[in-house]
């Protein structure tokens, strides 16, 4: 048995032309995936029922946009009194 080429110098030499060719492919791939997502996502309806929506911290139906929990005041708790 001869023993394999270790020269990875020659071999970069000899397989320069497959390794940019499976290069551009990649790019170009990568290149169509971001665009064709970019593309689904900014021409995307906001979703379906958007008119109701719902409190996540009450569970009930709100009509209108859902109330913004970073600037609302939390709200108070109640207190159980034992009379």
């Amino acid at each position: 048995m001869s023993q394999s080429e270790r020269d990875l110098d020659r071999q970069v030499k000899r397989h320069k032309g497959p390794l940019l060719g499976y290069l551009a492919i990649f790019i170009f791939a990568a290149i169509i995936s971001l665009w064709w997502l970019g593309r689904e996502f900014g021409q995307s309806e906001g979703p379906r029922g958007a008119e109701t929506q719902i409190d996540g911290r009450t569970g009930e139906s709100v009509d209108g946009p859902a109330p913004d929990p970073v600037n609302e005041e939390p709200p108070q708790p109640t207190t159980n009194s034992m009379d």
